[in-house]
């Protein structure tokens, strides 16, 4: 699959550099990962045991929830040799007594660091925020929440206006997007700005190309998130789409981000005629950049929008059926055999066999890989003669040479050589015929392998050296 080729492009890279010198790869703030950047790290790990690898991922215990994705991973990766989980404790008070020099710029009096270390318990974040509140021997609220909320209200009416508008943009965002939503005289942009960093609620962050900021916390973010009224979220969600609606080139990767953002923001802001064609969008780039796990979601989000859409705004030439069969791609790609077998079925419900018979042939096709994958391979064997029988012998078609040659595959691993042989040589006829150049590679190392099972190895090892030639060609 594409992703796995990815992974082990990327370890080759690891391995290649190790050769001349020990390679440390560090991870931060996996319980932010995506499930690739997951998937990523568990292969990684996994292979590394005879190469001079050092590998460190870190992450805040206290965001994983119950069913935070990433404690599994965490569980499996803990059982390997060579693995050691290493737990940060709270800070003591000679620790605190560093942290708060660094955020004061002085030695902090011993009074000081006897009351936050009471108030915090030695958590480093707790710290943060109990110094950025102001007085912190004084009574201060009571929850974290009181704390953050208490932060905000600090702050000039302008400075909170525009915390509220860059809540909506997420985790992140650019500083030419946030300006165009606030709308606000740069002056005073940038003046409520310099208010929200100074005050540690905003961080600036400065990539290769374009500035732009983050919350200090993922937690101030969702608490001036959550104090807007549902109206002013569902405008500012709209604003934030139009507003980065004309950036979606660059990289695949770029593109994927543009496109994700675009989905949730229409998707918030309720607007289901854009936010269907946008969710697509964003699948599509995800994969593109073999973020399969991603494109996944994002197709499954397609067919939860798909009947809620009006059937005159639905994109042009694009059915259920190929959605589910979009889906059902992302899903095998991401390893999940059995919802890449339900979708793909799922899409052949929606195809008559009778009016469309290469369609419907196309669809047991895969249906065929997938129960390979999922190792049944006698279901796998009778969808793929299924599909055979569906596609249309005339005209020739590359559908149909891919078809014979998986199939001619599927019959000479069963020793059923002469079937084998036969279909070979057709899917290899119209292979040549239409250009199907994967369906010909395909089809001549299941004829090479017919002909040597057959200790014919006259024939046998040229057609094979040929068939790997061409293989190697195509990639």
């Amino acid at each position: 699959m594409a992703q796995a080729r990815l992974f082990e492009i990327v370890f080759g890279l690891l391995r290649r550099l190790a050769e001349t010198r020990p390679v440390a790869l560090i991870l931060e703030d996996l319980h932010w990962a995506d499930s690739s950047t997951r998937d990523l790290l568990r292969f990684l790990v996994r292979n590394a045991h005879d190469s001079c690898f050092l590998f460190i991922g870190t992450y805040r215990s206290d965001e994983l929830h119950r069913r935070h994705p990433l404690r599994p991973l965490l569980a499996e990766l803990q059982r390997i040799d060579g693995v050691d989980a290493i737990e940060l404790a709270a800070f003591d008070a000679a620790e605190l007594t560093e942290q708060l020099n660094g955020i004061t710029g002085e030695a902090p009096d011993p009074e000081l660091v006897a009351a936050v270390l009471s108030r915090s318990g030695g958590n480093p974040f707790f710290v943060e925020e109990l110094m950025a509140a102001g007085e912190a021997g004084l009574a201060l609220p009571r929850s974290l929440r009181d704390t953050l909320e208490d932060r905000v209200r600090r702050l000039s009416s302008t400075a909170q206006r525009l915390l509220r508008i860059a809540s909506v943009a997420g985790a992140g965002v650019e500083h030419r997007t946030l300006a165009e939503v606030a709308d606000m005289a740069e002056p005073i942009l940038t003046e409520a700005i310099r208010e929200a960093v100074e005050s540690h609620l905003l961080v600036p962050t400065m990539p290769e190309e374009l500035p732009g900021y983050r919350f200090r916390h993922a937690l101030v973010q969702e608490v001036v998130y959550e104090e807007l009224l549902p109206n002013e979220r569902t405008q500012l969600h709209a604003e934030y789409a139009r507003a980065i609606e004309q950036r979606a080139q660059g990289s695949p990767e770029e593109r994927a981000g543009v496109a994700a953002q675009l989905a949730h923001h229409w998707s918030r802001a309720h607007d289901l005629e854009r936010a269907l064609p946008a969710t697509l969008r964003a699948a599509r780039a995800a994969a593109a950049a073999f973020a399969y796990p991603e494109a996944q979601a994002f197709l499954e989000r397609s067919l939860e929008l798909w009947p809620k859409v009006d059937s005159s705004t639905l994109p042009s030439g694009m059915d259920r059926s190929t959605l589910l069969e979009e889906a059902a791609e992302a899903a095998a790609q991401s390893g999940d055999a059995r919802r890449s077998i339900d979708l793909v079925q799922s899409a052949l419900s929606e195809v008559d066999a009778k009016r469309n018979p290469a369609r419907c042939g196309v669809l047991h096709h895969k249906l065929a890989w997938y129960l390979n994958e999922s190792g049944d391979w006698q279901s796998g064997a009778a969808a793929m003669e299924r599909a055979a029988t569906l596609i249309p012998i005339d005209p020739p078609t590359p559908e149909r040479a891919e078809v014979l040659s998986d199939l001619a595959h599927s019959l000479m691993v069963r020793s059923r050589f002469s079937e084998s042989m036969a279909l070979a040589e057709a899917a290899l006829a119209i292979s040549r015929a239409v250009g199907a150049r994967s369906a010909e590679a395909r089809a001549m190392n299941a004829l090479g392998l017919d002909l040597a099972c057959r200790s014919d190895l006259e024939r046998a090892i040229p057609i094979l050296r040929d068939g790997h030639l061409l293989a190697l060609e195509l990639g």
